[in-house]
């Protein structure tokens, strides 16, 4: 093989995933559509969501959240406005959200103030750096429907307007400092080939990808996966300001 050590990146989220996820926790999934993982990851889902004790997702589009195949508690909301009350989480995730996402220093303030000190904020989003998202990051929205229906079989109702404002390095870096995260880790992995129906194009793609793999090269790699956490001791004028911003409209779990 070209690339044996090649995952999709859904499999690196999801084993990151399973290590911050503990027995009884209160866990939030913020733009979490109609499922958390990728349809044939039922089981790595429905494992990991049995271990919470409560478990909430939240969306914008009723159509996929009404559908969700696995959380039961669902809210139709705003991820820039989250309707719940300060400290009731123990773990945030967002699966391939951020780079949909046109204010993320809200949602990086609303997930600190939502999580408990000591909690979790896991995402997984593209990489701009990314020699395939770069071209992406300038097609037009048509452009972009069109290949990613032929090249990943997604219809359009997956697939929404994107900014790519906290997709580099160096831009999570500061806007996590600024809500008052500490980084925990940030993982730049490659995921599979997606010109596998393109013929002998996909062994040019493979190879690209053999030498993503090179450390020098792995701000380069398609995805990131990063773990941000709330301190021990959360400031406690960062808490208050997150008091005084919401609505009246809030739900104690």
């Amino acid at each position: 093989m070209i690339t044996p050590n090649l995952k999709y990146s859904q499999y690196h989220y999801y084993t990151h995933l399973k290590h911050i996820v503990p027995s009884g926790c209160r866990w939030l999934d913020v733009g979490c559509g109609h499922q958390i993982f990728e349809s044939w990851m039922l089981p790595e889902e429905q494992e990991l969501s049995s271990r919470a004790q409560i478990l909430i997702g939240i969306d914008l589009n009723w159509d996929g959240l009404s559908k969700h195949r696995t959380i039961k508690q669902r809210v139709l909301g705003n991820i820039q406005r989250l309707p719940f009350a300060s400290d009731s989480f123990d773990v945030i995730t967002a699966n391939m959200v951020i780079e949909h996402v046109s204010a993320p220093d809200d949602v990086l303030l609303e997930a600190y103030r939502l999580l408990r000190p000591g909690g979790v904020f896991l995402f997984h989003t593209p990489n701009v750096r990314c020699f395939a998202m770069a071209i992406a990051s300038r097609l037009s929205q048509r452009v972009k429907n069109l290949l990613i229906s032929v090249l990943e079989n997604r219809s359009t109702e997956d697939v929404f307007p994107t900014f790519y404002l906290m997709n580099r390095e160096q831009a999570i870096r500061e806007k996590a400092g600024k809500a008052g995260f500490e980084l925990q880790d940030l993982k730049v992995v490659s995921s599979s080939a997606v010109t596998g129906m393109l013929g002998p194009f996909v062994i040019v793609e493979l190879l690209y990808l053999r030498i993503l793999e090179l450390d020098r090269f792995r701000g380069l790699r398609s995805n990131m996966i990063v773990t941000l956490q709330k301190p021990d001791q959360a400031p406690i004028r960062e808490i208050r300001r997150g008091h005084q911003t919401r609505s009246a409209m809030q739900v104690q779990l």
